[in-house]
């Protein structure tokens, strides 16, 4: 989140190139996990059921917001056109920043309210033991991928498995 933010009011060439490293970082970090995440959910649910249909309709609803956005974005000029042209001044409180705030709100809103995170029973692993659990899995991770990447000359996707499904 900070990354754009940084991007945006970079002035010299080593900020630039610190906020594009943080927004590739980021997006490495995320980019997969809803899929795993599909996945997990659905093995835990049937472990025999096919994941093509979910999985192909997650892509077509990720490329049909990348067009809705794309087109709300060409026209998002239109919006401005009564402002000054000068590029001098900040915009606050514009019907339209009103309006994408007000969206942003109820889209997150909505997606809060329909994201329900199962708890485990209490007594569970301590913190200590999840976050050596992650750093086990992400230090397997990054050794398969340099591994297969150092021996293909290509960057496979790197396939994650839970912690809880390793033992």
């Amino acid at each position: 989140m900070a990354s754009p933010k940084t991007y945006a009011v970079a002035e010299t060439p080593l900020v630039f190139a610190a906020a594009l490293v943080a927004m590739a970082v980021g997006r490495a970090l995320t980019s997969g996990s809803l899929d795993a995440w599909y996945v997990d959910a659905l093995h835990d649910a049937d472990a025999s059921a096919t994941m093509r249909r979910g999985l192909s309709r997650g892509a077509a609803a990720d490329a049909a917001g990348l067009a809705v956005g794309a087109v709300a974005g060409g026209f998002l000029p239109y919006a401005f056109d009564g402002l000054d042209h000068r590029g001098d001044g900040i915009l606050f409180y514009t019907p339209v920043t009103l309006i994408a705030a007000a969206t942003a709100f109820v889209y997150l809103a909505v997606v809060g309210w329909l994201v329900v995170e199962e708890r485990g029973a209490p007594g569970g692993p301590s913190l200590r033991a999840r976050v050596e659990d992650v750093t086990r899995a992400t230090r397997t991770a990054l050794v398969s991928w340099a591994t297969t990447a150092s021996c293909s000359g290509s960057s496979s996707p790197v396939r994650w498995r839970s912690s809880h499904s390793a033992r």
